[in-house]
């Protein structure tokens, strides 16, 4: 199936278990599975989130998105797309050297 295909289309594809190339079954929240798109993005800046530790560490946390998917014919209370993003954190500690290995 081409993704130019109508809604009703898709729609009685999905039923079938026919997913369009573009995009992928997932499971929802209720454990069925629901068609999502994958959507490309370009990374406007990635930064750090710094914590200091009750033990004297700086801890910085950076999230990498990996991925983001629209979530097919789903839509938030304000009718905003649903998106999952997949994403991977980078963790940075910077311990007091009494906490250090030696």
């Amino acid at each position: 199936m081409r993704c130019g295909s109508s809604d009703e289309q898709r729609t009685e594809a999905m039923k079938e278990g026919v997913v369009p190339q573009n995009r992928r079954q997932i499971p929802g929240p209720d454990g069925k599975m629901i068609s999502a798109t994958p959507i490309g993005f370009q990374v406007g800046g990635e930064y750090f989130n710094e914590y200091v530790l009750d033990d004297g560490t700086l801890l910085r946390l950076k999230p990498v998105m990996t991925e983001i998917l629209r979530v097919d014919d789903m839509y938030d209370g304000e009718g905003q797309p649903v998106y999952i993003a997949k994403a991977t954190n980078v963790v940075v500690a910077n311990a007091p050297e009494k906490l250090r290995k030696k």
